[in-house]
């Protein structure tokens, strides 16, 4: 019994993640995900294959391909899945069934919490992006992925524990009150939903309209005024500083007032390297000077 809760637990994590994954797909088709489906497909074929493993260990193997994977094919046919995903599903419900029947003992709650929040993030905002309309099961699939691993994370250790039943009743009581926590959470999520999109569009609408109400001045302005001419004038002005520019270099060249940049850089550069010269021969002056009266004093 506590070998089948534990492989179940670690199957059921990952499909419940499984249902997270199916969302970009049909969100980039813009289709409705599958999540009853989904789930009426593979939790039940995922326990009937635990069922097999811990009654018949390998021959359950065989038996998955010759009972449970025909009535699979049959069920998501029934369920309008295509042959493709049936067969996906299949073999992953064969693979990680039979990883975790020989591997119940690991305990990965810690990565799958991140994995879940990180990924379940992601698809929020990719939902947002695209029109909304998958946050709310998004967030629930989030909101039951996260209870349903610290839920089982608590069970299988009340269950591993050899301590007191004072002390499992402890165990409990914490694990009723984070339980009772989650729930209120997904609720007010849930409900809330709705609410709180109101009041974040309406708040944007408010600071739309009061900025439009700021600029109609400006645009009932810019409205009344004739902008061809404005256009003109500034062109005629422009001409205008163009050939004042052009001009002015070669005026400046005449009058022997027009001084070259890369001269006067230039200019700049050796005053620059001079500086810096004497600079260095001061410098090295001292040095020696120093260094012939400290000769001299040990002498």
């Amino acid at each position: 019994m506590k070998k089948m809760f534990e492989v179940s637990f670690l199957l059921g994590i990952e499909i419940i993640f499984g249902a997270l994954v199916l969302f970009p797909f049909y969100m980039a088709n813009e289709a409705a995900v599958p999540l009853t489906e989904y789930f009426v497909l593979v939790f039940p074929a995922g326990m009937a294959f635990i069922i097999l493993l811990i009654r018949f260990r390998e021959k359950g193997k065989v038996l998955f391909f010759l009972l449970e994977l025909p009535l699979l094919y049959v069920i998501g046919n029934f369920l309008s899945f295509s042959w493709f995903f049936i067969v996906l599903m299949s073999f992953l419900v064969f693979w990680r069934t039979y990883v975790h029947f020989n591997e119940h003992n690991n305990r990965p709650e810690g990565w799958w919490i991140l994995l879940t929040v990180f990924f379940g993030t992601f698809l929020v905002i990719f939902s947002a992006i695209k029109d909304g309309a998958y946050t709310g099961e998004i967030v629930g699939l989030m909101i039951f992925e996260l209870f349903f691993i610290i839920s089982g994370g608590f069970i299988k250790r009340i269950i591993e524990s050899d301590a007191n039943a004072k002390e499992k009743k402890r165990f409990l009581i914490y694990f009723l009150s984070l339980t009772a926590s989650i729930l209120a959470v997904g609720m007010v999520v849930s409900f809330g939903m709705g609410t709180v999109k109101f009041l974040f569009f309406g708040i944007l609408k408010l600071i739309a309209s009061a900025a439009a109400i700021i600029a109609s001045p400006l645009f009932n302005w810019a409205e009344k005024q004739d902008w061809a001419v404005h256009m003109k004038f500034l062109s005629e002005n422009e001409s205008r500083d163009n050939d004042v520019l052009f001009k002015e270099p070669a005026d400046l060249g005449e009058s022997g007032q027009y001084i070259d940049p890369a001269a006067l850089i230039s200019i700049l550069f050796i005053i620059v390297i001079i500086f810096l010269f004497i600079y260095i021969y001061k410098k090295t002056i001292k040095v020696r000077f120093v260094k012939k009266w400290s000769c001299i004093c040990l002498l």
